[in-house]
């Protein structure tokens, strides 16, 4: 009797397990054994298409309804005349410094040309990872995450020199005059980095060219899946190497997923998130 009742339970249980499976949605892969190959053309233009916004940054976006999937992406030229960087936590406005804002309205407040979310943080809006602004550090190091550090280039002193770091240390972010963490480092020298876990979802990101003279920043749609079901690291990987980058890195996703110009989200939706940390563009040369 005991057998028969514990290969009776056995096989309910088989059986439920296979109804559950068979019914449960999974739109999203979880891991990059169980993702689906994704041509690049489905999400990668044969060409890029930039539009100029001013003096020294273009834009480009995408969208494909098939797949479906929509980004966006700026490209900024450092060595530009009158360019500034600004973030917060760092900048102050009529004697007080504000620790978290909604990436747009960081952009309107302190009239960037371009803005973007950066490090991810805690449910009390603690940046988690290194934030620098004006060579003062205002969130310690997360060794395992990347960073992207600014520093004004040697001997010039006018337009600065961006670079990416795999992990945050106190060496690789020395004299930083500005450095701005994330999650993980996707591209280096060229080559795309593999994740364990690959996961479509809105991302945030920024890549650079080989001399570190130009900056790309990227955001992915995801959050309104009908529209665009978003993108895992090694695809937006590939996005940067095509537009020209040697090394890119992930910034806070999801839901903290934005970018903005002239004080605008470029997103389809309205990013509601207040972010723990953002970081902006400004240009204030006229074009030539």
């Amino acid at each position: 009797m005991k057998k028969t009742a514990v290969k009776f339970l056995s096989e309910v249980l088989l059986i439920c397990l296979s109804v559950f499976i068979s019914c449960t949605s999974r739109p999203v892969p979880d891991t990059a054994a169980s993702e689906l190959p994704v041509p690049e053309q489905l999400y990668i233009p044969e060409s890029f298409n930039w539009k100029n916004i001013c003096h020294g940054v273009d834009r480009t976006d995408f969208e494909n309804t098939t797949f479906p999937v929509c980004w966006h992406a700026v490209r900024i030229d450092l060595r530009t005349e009158g360019i500034e960087l600004a973030a917060v936590p760092g900048m102050k406005r009529e004697g007080t410094e504000p620790h978290a804002m909604r990436t747009a309205e960081f952009a309107r407040t302190y009239g960037c040309t371009v803005a973007v979310n950066t490090s991810p943080f805690t449910g009390k809006k603690q940046i988690v990872g290194i934030h620098i602004v004006q060579e003062v550090p205002y969130s310690p190091c997360v060794p395992r995450y990347s960073a992207l550090v600014f520093r004004t280039v040697p001997g010039n002193g006018t337009y600065y020199r961006a670079s990416i770091v795999d992990n945050q240390t106190e060496e690789a972010v020395r004299n930083a005059e500005y450095a701005f963490g994330g999650f993980f480092t996707i591209l280096r020298t060229g080559n795309k980095k593999e994740f364990r876990v690959s996961r479509y979802d809105s991302r945030s990101g920024a890549g650079i060219s080989e001399d570190g003279q130009t900056l790309y920043l990227l955001v992915v749609e995801g959050e309104h899946r009908h529209k665009s079901t978003g993108l895992s690291y090694t695809q937006c990987a590939s996005i940067f190497k095509a537009m020209g980058c040697t090394d890119a890195m992930e910034f806070d996703g999801g839901s903290s997923s934005d970018l903005c110009i002239n004080g605008k989200s470029v997103l389809s939706y309205t990013c509601r998130t207040v972010q723990a940390a953002s970081f902006g563009i400004k240009i204030s040369s006229p074009a030539h």
